[in-house]
């Protein structure tokens, strides 16, 4: 747990120092530069760790600006990792965080159901990158939650439409499981 505050106080501290591969590695690299996600679940798994207010004021500080989202592959899908670690956690996340997360989690669950329904592939995402198929998985995810909190069937029936995509009903016919 030392190790982790310390992280968390070095990259407080310097927050543009972005990651780059060696001149001399030539694979792909997982570039980033946006870290507001990062620090989102950063926080909250250290809040959740050590109950010590400096992280739930960071939580509570950015809680309207960190919103959850779906896109540019798993970059994006960090920050939503932390606000499901305090949806889940017990009663020292209070109640008021936990309603402004579920009302993002609801905002985006109701908006990629809005794009399962008219998308012809009955998925949530019309953008197909690298890696798009975990954004399809991660819609899931959220479809999850909102099923957990709301026990409305619609996400429910969500979840299968989606995973229906990646088990093979597609345009290919493929089923994307792998491993």
């Amino acid at each position: 747990m030392n190790a982790s505050e310390r992280a968390w106080k070095w990259a407080k501290e310097n927050p543009n120092v972005e990651f780059k591969n060696p001149k001399d590695v030539f694979t792909g690299e997982y570039g980033d530069s946006t870290f507001s996600e990062e620090f989102w679940w950063t926080a909250a798994e250290l809040y959740l760790a050590t109950k010590k207010q400096i992280y739930l004021d960071y939580l509570t500080n950015n809680k309207v600006s960190m919103k959850m989202q779906i896109g540019d592959s798993w970059s994006a899908f960090q920050g939503n990792i932390g606000s499901f670690s305090l949806l889940l956690a017990d009663s020292t996340v209070s109640q008021e965080l936990k309603e402004k997360i579920q009302e993002q989690l609801f905002d985006l669950a109701n908006g990629l159901l809005i794009k399962l329904e008219t998308i012809p592939y009955r998925i949530p995402i019309n953008d197909f990158q690298w890696g798009s198929n975990s954004d399809i998985q991660n819609s899931a995810i959220i479809f999850a939650y909102a099923y957990k909190y709301s026990g409305d069937k619609k996400y429910l029936d969500a979840i299968i439409e989606t995973m229906d995509y990646i088990f093979g009903k597609n345009a290919t016919g493929y089923s994307f499981l792998t491993g």
